[in-house]
Parts: structure tokens; C-alpha cells; sequence
């Protein structure tokens, strides 16, 4: 086992906003371009048109869009797990954030993750950020510095020790 010493919450905290900011941009990339294709595609289904559009006509835009929401939401969801949970249980074991923090995430005796845990402590992100991300700030009070997904999946975040 490396030499270890559990994160305190300010560093895990800095480290968060860094990869925040990271997910932010590209996902801003990715709404771009969506929303482009999107503006695109009604010019052109209301290119022919006199001007006027039938009710049926604007309850499917209503509805496409409403479609086109929800699935950035899911993108924006699965570009999130998918980010923490592939950086997080590779040799690094830590985000973009963590690294540059000098933190990893590990399981309980210090171990790397495998997939599945990272995986399980990903999703159980979700409800550490439900309620005001109370699960969140658990990391500044909890003995051992875990946040609520850090509970769920066994895990705890360190700094690495020169």
C-alpha cells in the first residue's frame, strides 16, 4: 500500500470544481452542437411552410423538444459517471481534479478500484448531491472524510504522501 493519509473536504472540494469546470466545457460543446442541429432541422421543417404552423406541427416541436431535453440531461448524466468512474478506477485513480490535487480514490485499505466499485460509487453520487449536497459536505464532518458516496461504495479518497 502506497503512503496514504485520508483528503480533507477543502481539497476534495477544489478538486471537484476542476473537474466541474472540465464537464462543463465540453458538455457546452456538446449543447452547441446539438442545439445547432436542432435549430437547423425546424428551419428546415418549417422552410416549407406558408409561415403558419397547425397545432399538431407545433405540439411535435414542443414535444422535440422536450425530447431533446431529456436526452442532453442523460448525456450530460452518462458523460459525468462515465468520466469519474473510467479515471477513477484507471492506474491514476483519480480525475483530472484529483490529480492535480494530488488525491486518489481507493477502497478502504488503500487499493485501487476496479470498474464495478467505481461504478457504484459514481451513481451513488446521485444522491449525495440530492439534498443540497448534504452527502457532499458529509466529507468535512465524517471520521474518516467520506462523503455519502464514499459510505455507500466503501471507498475513501487519500493524498498521496511523498
Amino acid at each position: 500500500m502506497q503512503n496514504l493519509q485520508l483528503a480533507d473536504g477543502g481539497k476534495r472540494l477544489l478538486a471537484f470544481i476542476i473537474d466541474a469546470l472540465i464537464l462543463s466545457v465540453v458538455l457546452g460543446i456538446l449543447f452547441s452542437i446539438l442545439s445547432t442541429i436542432g435549430i437547423f432541422g425546424a428551419a428546415t421543417a418549417l422552410s416549407g411552410s406558408d409561415g403558419e404552423i397547425s397545432d399538431a406541427e407545433g405540439l411535435g416541436m414542443v414535444a422535440a423538444m422536450a425530447g431533446a431535453g431529456l436526452g442532453i440531461q442523460i448525456l450530460s448524466l452518462a458523460l459525468q459517471i462515465g468520466y469519474f468512474t473510467i479515471m477513477e478506477s484507471s492506474e491514476r485513480q483519480a480525475t483530472i481534479g484529483k490529480s492535480a490535487m494530488g488525491l486518489i480514490v481507493a477502497d478502504e485499505n488503500g487499493n485501487r478500484l476496479d470498474t464495478q466499485k467505481a461504478l457504484a460509487r459514481n451513481i451513488s453520487r446521485i444522491l449525495s448531491g440530492m439534498i443540497c449536497l448534504v452527502g457532499y459536505f458529509m466529507a468535512f464532518f465524517t471520521e474518516k472524510k467520506q462523503a455519502l458516496h464514499d459510505i455507500i461504495a466503501k471507498t475513501n479518497v487519500y493524498t498521496k504522501l511523498s
